[in-house]
C-alpha cells in the first residue's frame, strides 16, 4: 500500500502531530538516560529490584528497548518527509504514535521518583491502549507498510510490561486479596498474557507484534529455570513460541493470498 493523501495540504494540526511524534521519539530515549546522568537516587532497573515478582523477564531482555527505541527515531523521522504529511493513516496513528511516546517518556520520569504505584501502571495502560488502538487502525484500512513495523513492536513489548507492571504493583501495594502464594500469582499472570498474545496472534496475524512478545516470555522462561521455577518457565516458553508461531503463519498466508488477488 502507497501513501494516502488525505488532503492536498499541509494543515497546522499536522505540523503538530509530526511536532509531537519527533520530539517524543527522542523524549523517551532522553529520560530513560536522565537518572544515571543526572545521579538520581533511583532508576527504573533499580525501582523493578525493589519488587521482583516471578512474573519479571531476566535482565538482559530488557535489552530490546535500543532497538525499539532505534525504530521509533526511523519512524518519527520518515514521518516528517513531505509525502507523508499529508498522509491519511498518519493523521490518525501519529497522534497514538505521540501519546505512547509521550507517555513513555512520563513513566520513565515518574518511576524512579514513585516506584510502582497505581500512577506507573495507569500510564502503562494508556501506553498500551494508544499502541493497540492504532493496531486496530492499521488492522481496519488494511495498511501493512513497513513505516509502521516500529509501532506493531513497541506494542508487543509493551503488552508484555503491562502484565509484568501489575505484578509488581499488587507486590509494592501489597495486594493479595486471596492469599495467593507467589509462584501462583505468577502463574496467573504469565498464562494470561499468553493467553492475550495468542489472541492478537489470530486477530492481526503480525509476526513483528509477536516477536517481542516471544522475547519477553522467552525472558521470564529463563530467568524462572534458573529458580527452578520449571511450571513458570515453561507456561511462558510455550505460550511465547505459539503465539510467535501463529502470528508468523497468519502473515504469510495473508501476504500469499494477497500476492495473488
Amino acid at each position: 500500500m502507497g501513501v494516502t493523501l488525505a488532503k492536498q495540504q499541509t494543515t497546522f494540526r499536522d505540523y503538530v502531530r509530526m511536532g509531537l511524534v519527533f520530539t517524543g521519539a527522542f523524549a523517551q530515549v532522553i529520560m530513560g538516560a536522565i537518572p544515571n546522568i543526572m545521579g538520581w537516587k533511583f532508576n527504573v532497573g533499580m525501582r523493578s529490584r525493589e519488587v521482583q515478582t516471578l512474573a519479571v523477564p531476566a535482565t538482559y531482555a530488557f535489552a530490546i528497548w535500543s532497538v525499539l527505541f532505534l525504530g521509533c527515531i526511523v519512524f518519527a523521522i520518515v514521518q516528517l518527509l513531505y509525502p507523508y504529511q499529508r498522509d491519511k493513516t498518519l493523521r490518525t496513528v501519529g497522534w497514538l504514535a505521540a501519546i505512547a511516546f509521550w507517555g513513555n517518556t512520563l513513566w520513565e520520569w515518574y518511576v524512579p521518583f514513585n516506584s510502582f504505584g497505581l500512577g506507573s501502571l495507569a500510564l502503562i495502560f494508556i501506553i498500551f491502549i494508544a499502541l493497540i488502538s492504532a493496531m486496530f487502525v492499521l488492522q481496519d484500512q488494511k495498511d501493512r507498510r513497513p513505516l509502521f513495523i516500529p509501532l506493531k513492536m513497541l506494542c508487543g513489548w509493551i503488552s508484555v510490561a503491562t502484565f509484568v507492571n501489575i505484578s509488581v504493583t499488587a507486590n509494592f501495594l501489597s495486594f493479595n486479596p486471596f492469599g495467593l502464594s507467589p509462584h501462583m500469582q505468577a502463574l496467573i499472570i504469565i498464562v494470561t498474557a499468553g493467553i492475550v498474545t495468542l489472541a492478537v496472534a489470530v486477530y492481526f496475524k503480525s509476526a513483528y507484534y509477536n516477536f517481542p512478545t516471544l522475547w519477553g516470555l522467552v525472558a521470564i522462561y529463563v530467568i524462572n529455570i534458573n529458580r527452578q521455577e520449571t511450571q513458570l518457565a515453561y507456561w511462558a516458553l510455550t505460550l511465547g513460541i505459539v503465539g510467535f508461531l501463529v502470528a508468523l503463519a497468519g502473515q504469510i498466508q495473508r501476504r500469499r493470498t494477497s500476492l495473488r488477488v
